[in-house]
């Protein structure tokens, strides 16, 4: 249960930065390019800290799940991608990143088909 809390407060502070940020940046780049390049530095920053600190597996999923999830899910993958380098899995983390791009876009275009299709 502990592990929900943790989770559900990293949520709420994650999502209201991540409106904060598009409110703030309406007129300049890309919010969602902005939340997520924001977000990428604090899932590095926050990845190192995690190792050389040893924070709990709660205030890991509190910042990573939590925090940073709901602000960008794009620091998902990049933590992914991080991942298969690090196990040397080179061909997997460039697969999965290229997919996740190509097919999340043509996968968004299905949806906006679906859409017109069910509601005309």
């Amino acid at each position: 249960m502990v592990e929900i809390i943790a989770i559900a407060v990293g949520g709420a502070i994650g999502t209201c930065l991540r409106y904060l940020t598009y409110t703030l940046t309406k007129s300049s780049l890309s919010g969602a390019l902005i939340v997520n390049l924001v977000g990428c530095i604090f899932a590095g920053f926050f990845w190192e800290l995690s190792k050389i600190q040893n924070l709990s597996s709660n205030k890991r999923l509190l910042i990573f799940v939590g925090l940073i999830g709901a602000f960008t899910t794009f620091s998902a993958l990049i933590i992914d991608f991080f991942n298969l380098i690090q196990e040397n899995k080179i061909f997997y983390a460039v697969i999965n990143l290229l997919l996740n791009n190509i097919l999340g876009i043509l996968i968004f275009f299905v949806g906006i088909s679906a859409a017109k299709f069910f509601l005309k």
